[in-house]
């Protein structure tokens, strides 16, 4: 307005009402934004302290749908992760690679990464690469287990000092791609990825100090020469595949020593029923005789009467036979004289 002109006196008192109101309304915005803050809170612990009064209550809780309808994850996580003090944590994380929950996923890895010095059991199954790398990229002191899929990572001996335990969760990761400290691992389970039998000798070379393992076996055969495989310290070993006398599974026997093994479990998943080669000359055998094998559990395939009965003789220090059909629990009952060799043992 120029100078020159007089201010309407009708219209300055308009703009100091407006001017009120607005900061008036501005004030009452700010209380109600306080208030819907304090609200989403609310839904999150009103069920859980609902279903804490008595059986009554908890019955209406729990058919009550709006009252489950609002999550604050973040501050559940926060509150859930400074409750557990300075303690170590066990994580389980499943992600999806639907990219539409990316934001989600780089928020809950940015969150955990604040206790990776607390990490013992670190699980993450289905998390996409972006998030997995900046998990595994740090300093973790006191991490015992990692189970993932995904491979072409690295995680070194001094991000990880006492790394003992890992595996492989998906048949699509290859073992072989992930760069870690092997050597100091005593337990490593990969059941759902298919191993090429040189390409597992190749792993198995890596990790010598193992006193658990699990892996799957290709099905195809196998005549091709293996560098023999010394494994001092196994003292269990779980196989899954085909063990046929022509089958890469006695392969595997013939070129391996484990003078520890006190437990082996054979799971036959390719040809259910198929017959196991136990006798006392095969690939079997003569692996068992210069073992400690005490525990022989066989799944899935066909333990002949006979052939038990010679693998049992053949193998002083066996205890113990299970034999379990394949697809359940049910142990099927041993034959009378295979029961009554290993009765003379005890």
């Amino acid at each position: 307005m120029p100078p020159e002109v007089t201010p309407d006196v009708q219209l300055t008192e308009q703009l100091a009402q407006l001017s009120l109101r607005l900061s008036n309304a501005r004030d009452t915005l700010a209380a109600h934004m306080d208030s819907i803050a304090y609200g989403r809170q609310v839904p999150v612990e009103a069920p859980l302290l609902l279903c804490q009064i008595c059986s009554a209550w908890r019955r209406v809780a729990l058919v009550t749908p709006g009252l489950w309808c609002s999550l604050a994850w973040k501050a559940l996580l926060d509150s859930w992760l400074g409750r557990s003090g300075k303690s170590p944590i066990s994580l389980s994380i499943a992600g999806s690679r639907n990219t539409a929950y990316q934001y989600f996923n780089d928020h809950i890895a940015k969150l955990f990464l604040q206790h990776s010095d607390r990490w013992r059991c670190l699980r993450l199954d289905d998390v996409p690469p972006t998030s997995r790398v900046r998990l595994l990229n740090t300093y973790m002191p006191l991490l015992e287990t990692l189970e993932i899929s995904g491979g072409g990572m690295s995680i070194f001996s001094a991000d990880a000092p006492r790394l003992r335990k890992f595996c492989v969760l998906d048949a699509d990761t290859d073992p072989a791609s992930i760069h870690l400290p092997w050597e100091r691992l005593a337990s490593f389970r990969a059941s759902a990825h298919i191993f090429k039998l040189d390409k597992c000798f190749t792993l198995l070379a890596k990790c010598r100090n193992l006193t658990r393992c699990t892996v799957q076996l290709s099905a195809a055969s196998w005549n091709q020469t293996l560098v023999p495989l010394r494994m001092a310290r196994l003292r269990t070993l779980t196989l899954v595949g085909a063990f046929g006398e022509s089958d890469a599974g006695a392969a595997f026997f013939a070129n391996i020593e484990l003078p520890a093994l006190d437990t082996l479990v054979l799971i036959d998943n390719v040809r259910p029923g198929s017959e196991f080669a136990l006798g006392p000359h095969s690939a079997f055998g003569a692996l068992a005789r210069k073992s400690n094998l005490r525990s022989l559990r066989l799944v899935g395939g066909k333990a002949l009467d006979s052939g038990l009965f010679d693998a049992v003789v053949a193998i002083p220090s066996l205890r113990e036979v299970v034999v379990t059909i394949s697809g359940s629990n049910v142990s099927k009952r041993l034959p009378r004289p295979v029961q009554e060799a290993l009765d003379m043992r005890k």
